[in-house]
């Protein structure tokens, strides 16, 4: 699957040097008020500037709409939103010959840092330049192809950091019976929203077994 940009997960580490950098700093505020599959809405206020974005469908096909909208609007919306908002410091850096991003998160999300590289810039040549920069110390690993670290996810379930466990992977799990049953993995280190979560979904598999079951004998 095509990807518009790599993410990076960076030690926390990097904090150290994100002070002394001599770069652009953007403050930014975000927040979704529709988060589905292949449609999400987000606000962002930042560059002094407030905007709706709105993304339809699925990598590569996915299109993306900016929309500028009033501080008043922004502060309205705000009030209907899903999940946590989100807070960031966005730093531009130039490395070799492209600009990249370092998102440093805050609040709940506070000591995950992740480095954007744009796709159209990486090469396998690039990755091995971008390992031997002063950032590439600081990078623990590729995480361009996990959803846990999409804002839509990390507003709605937090820093996957912190959780012992990939609940994407329990999903599938359950549904290719590698997993018996959710009582197998609901411990009691899990979120509570998390455990919901993985027995409403180990529910719904048996009820569609069910179903197709009772296809079957008719």
């Amino acid at each position: 699957m095509h990807k518009e940009y790599r993410r990076f997960l960076l030690r926390k580490e990097v904090v150290s040097i994100l002070k002394d950098l001599q770069t652009k700093v953007y403050p930014s505020d975000i927040f979704f008020t529709k988060v589905k599959l292949c449609r999400e809405t987000k606000y962002i206020h930042t560059h002094n500037s407030y905007h709706k974005v709105i993304q339809r469908g699925l990598e590569p096909a996915k299109s993306v709409i900016y929309k500028p909208v009033s501080k008043k609007k922004f502060k309205q919306k705000k009030k209907k939103r899903k999940g946590a908002p989100i807070r960031l410091d966005d730093y531009l850096l130039k490395l070799e010959t492209c600009t990249v991003h370092i998102e440093a998160y805050h609040r709940h999300l506070k000591g995950l840092y992740i480095l954007i590289v744009p796709d159209n810039c990486f090469t396998h040549e690039t990755s091995k330049k971008l390992h031997d920069t002063y950032i590439g110390k600081y990078i623990e690993s590729d995480v361009s192809n996990d959803p846990r670290y999409e804002q839509k996810y990390l507003t709605l379930f937090g820093n996957p950091s912190r959780n012992p466990y990939n609940i994407y992977t329990i999903f599938k799990d359950l549904e290719q019976k590698r997993i018996a049953s959710a009582t197998e993995v609901i411990t009691k280190e899990m979120k509570s929203a998390d455990a919901v979560r993985i027995y409403l979904y180990d529910k719904y598999i048996l009820l569609l077994d069910t179903v197709k079951t009772l296809q079957n004998d008719t």
